[in-house]
């Protein structure tokens, strides 16, 4: 669809012209390289970026030029499964299934010393001893994105008469989303079917300006690149040891991959939950379809 906008075509073609949106800057560059040019243009601690999907592109700009993707205000990432079970694996979210190891790598901006966290990977240099900052990195696990839901019920009350009014919006949302709610119905015995709003959760974290959700800062959370089974986990230290606050102490020589240090190890914001979680899905449609309810949903 998109084809014309990246090669030698005819500019005078007028139908061409009118398909592209006038927000829509085509790019012949790699995401990781467009991803860089942001930061550099903008001013530092400015920008933010939502990570969505497996974080390869991420990985990419950082193994490039880790100093500018520093300039990131906040990576907020979709992705892992702590306390719960995966979705693609007994405990793997997919996310980082897909790409292990530059989520990673990503996770290791995080910490004091990301030599102690990051995995050796063909093609990509180890960073820099010295970084400018660590990277802020707000994770939302399926802990807290499988619990944020939109129910078949709520689902059909808030679009069915406005797709009967002949919505073009509803009708598009209730096309796509209809089939999924039958698919859920066919794998899940629940009649309640309900389904996670994984990706919508960290836009509405941005909207809220982060205000009204419940965050455990500083999680070692390290990422499993090599297990033939565990491959995507993330694995937190859930041994009941002193962990040493003093950065300046020796590291134990008892502690294996040192996650008893506060000089080691990941710094991940994990989202453990939110005020919104019991409403979230219907006042997301309805603020979609311009209803007028408030941010807050007080």
């Amino acid at each position: 669809m998109w084809r014309h906008l990246f090669g030698p075509g005819d500019e005078t073609d007028v139908s061409k012209v009118a398909r592209l949106p006038p927000n829509f800057n085509p790019s012949a560059n790699p995401s990781y390289m467009e991803i860089l040019t942001t930061l550099k243009k903008n001013p530092p601690d400015t920008i933010t970026i939502i990570a969505i999907g497996p974080l390869s592109n991420l990985a990419l700009a950082a193994n490039t030029d880790p100093e500018t993707f520093l300039r990131a205000k906040e990576i907020v990432v979709m992705g892992g499964a702590i306390g719960v079970p995966g979705n693609i694996t007994p405990v793997a979210e997919f996310n980082q299934y897909a790409c292990s190891y530059s989520a990673a790598r990503i996770y290791a901006l995080t910490s004091p010393n990301p030599m102690s966290t990051m995995p050796l990977c063909k093609g990509l240099k180890p960073y820099p001893e010295v970084l400018p900052k660590r990277l802020k990195l707000t994770a939302f696990p399926l802990d807290v994105s499988t619990v944020h839901t939109l129910s078949l019920d709520t689902f059909d009350a808030v679009t069915e008469s406005l797709s009967e009014r002949g919505s073009p919006l509803a009708q598009w949302i209730h096309h796509f989303l209809a089939p999924t709610f039958v698919h859920l119905k066919t794998i899940y015995t629940d009649s309640n079917i309900s389904l996670s709003l994984h990706d919508p959760l960290c836009i509405w974290y941005l909207l809220t300006d982060g205000k009204g959700w419940t965050i455990k800062e500083s999680v070692d959370v390290r990422v499993e690149t090599e297990g033939q089974w565990t491959r995507g986990m993330s694995v937190v230290n859930r041994r009941k040891k002193i962990i040493e606050e003093n950065l300046e102490s020796p590291v134990k020589t008892h502690d294996r991959d040192v996650w008893l240090h506060r000089g080691h190890g990941n710094r991940v914001r994990v989202v453990l939950d939110s005020e919104y979680k019991t409403r979230f899905g219907e006042v997301m449609l309805r603020r979609i379809f311009g209803s007028g309810e408030k941010m807050d949903m007080q």
